[in-house]
């Protein structure tokens, strides 16, 4: 039988067919191991390892390395993987980038096969602060309350949060709104400085009364 070892990250890949021989010489400590690579690979070299057995033990444990990097190396193994599968002995095989069709074919036959790739990062998109200057202008109460709660988790500073919304109040002092008279603009801007300066005098905690504010708009 054999197992498939591939991918782009060869050096995963080589740790876990270590690990997998290493797993392999504990149930069999007198069974032979042998490295293939592909210096010393050859169709006679493969067969006479597919249809050997060792002296004392069934099995030869055959560590194959990126031989298939070569067509032609590649067209051979895939003509004995048939075989490969049906013998006693163990095959581990290491390779890197693998053709679909190909991989097809390893697939078929293999006892199992793991693939490495190069781990994906996705970047956690950054919050838009702008949103919450957006949800007050639109005196979208429950929107503003849940994008601070957003703010908050994504770990905006209450402190920034209330810059923002002191710069859009004063930005529709300036440009006039629709959905707040200047009157109520003054008066939730002389709030909002209020709840700060009362907040760094220990009267209350900024987060928790800033939060408070929000659902007051």
């Amino acid at each position: 039988m054999f197992y498939l070892f591939y991918g782009i990250e060869r050096e995963k890949a080589r740790a876990k067919r270590n690990a997998t021989l290493l797993g392999a010489q504990k149930k069999r400590p007198d069974a032979e191991v042998f490295s293939m690579d592909a210096e010393d690979f050859s169709a006679s070299r493969l067969q006479e390892f597919i249809g050997s057995a060792g002296l004392f033990e069934k099995k030869f444990i055959v560590c194959m390395n990126f031989v298939c990097e070569d067509k032609e190396r590649l067209s051979t193994v895939i003509e004995k993987l048939e075989e490969m599968k049906e013998t006693e002995n163990l095959f581990l095989i290491l390779e890197g980038k693998l053709d679909a069709k190909s991989l097809e074919k390893f697939k078929k036959y293999a006892f199992k096969v793991e693939q490495f790739e190069e781990e994906k990062t996705f970047e956690k998109p950054k919050f838009n602060v702008f949103a919450l200057s957006d949800a007050f202008g639109r005196r979208d109460a429950k929107g503003l309350w849940a994008l601070y709660l957003k703010a908050l988790e994504e770990e905006s500073a209450p402190e920034a949060i209330a810059g923002m919304l002191f710069w859009k109040i004063k930005s529709l002092l300036l440009s006039g709104s629709n959905r707040y008279s200047e009157r109520e603009l003054e008066e939730i801007s002389s709030r909002l400085v209020s709840l700060y300066h009362d907040s760094h005098r220990g009267i209350h905690e900024f987060e928790i009364a800033l939060e408070r504010f929000v659902l007051s708009v």
